[in-house]
């Protein structure tokens, strides 16, 4: 039955052919006997996956997709499985934290392997990734645009949300009867300078 396999027939008198733990065998039977037929559990190791925090990403199992979590796994001891950690959203992944098992190349890689040796719970941690939300505002109203990375703003306020660290280039352009003074960021700072139309700035703070 499923969970166990095959160990060996017992008989009392008789001698199976050709032998007794093979799991095909011919007995010629000439008198009375008892035979016990032997089974072993199969050892397994069983694996809980839990994604921390959770919604913050999902994982793959040799190609299959989980994205239910905690998740229960049952595993061949000696068996290798390959582990693909993938982040959601606004999440980069950290690292798998194992309790018994030990993952290669490394715990931080997103990709690993992972030859199982007992049962286990498996923690994949996903850290947020910090954001800075911009308001852009035209002064005065009416005066001009910009554009942010090539996408062309023309309502505002506008709201923007940016990753912490990543660059963003502007332009600021006049409409008819204004030109360009300036920039005036409370927290980040504009490259080469404020007085410039055309910046690129490394978001660190709101603003």
């Amino acid at each position: 039955n499923t969970g166990y396999t095959f160990n060996n027939w017992d008989w009392g008198i008789h001698i199976p052919s050709p032998s007794n733990t093979s799991t095909n065998t011919i007995v010629y039977t000439y008198i009375n006997d008892t035979v016990i037929v032997n089974f072993d559990p199969i050892i397994i190791d069983t694996v809980t996956y839990i994604v921390n925090p959770p919604g913050s990403g999902t994982i793959s199992v040799d190609a299959i997709n989980i994205a239910t979590f905690p998740t229960t796994e049952n595993y061949a001891p000696s068996s290798t499985s390959n582990l693909v950690a993938t982040a959601a959203t606004g999440f980069t992944f950290d690292n798998w934290d194992f309790n018994t098992n030990i993952p290669s190349p490394n715990s931080t890689s997103n990709t690993v392997s992972v030859t199982w040796s007992g049962n286990d719970t498996c923690y994949v941690n996903f850290t947020m990734i910090p954001v800075d939300t911009i308001v852009y505002i035209i002064n005065p109203p009416g005066a001009g645009t910009i554009t942010a990375d090539g996408t062309n703003i023309t309502t505002f306020p506008s709201t923007k949300i940016y990753n912490s660290g990543i660059n963003t280039a502007l332009t600021a352009s006049a409409t008819t009867g204004y030109t360009f003074n300036n920039w005036d960021f409370d927290n980040n700072t504009p490259t080469p300078n404020s007085t410039t139309n055309n910046v690129s700035v490394t978001w660190s703070n709101n603003d």
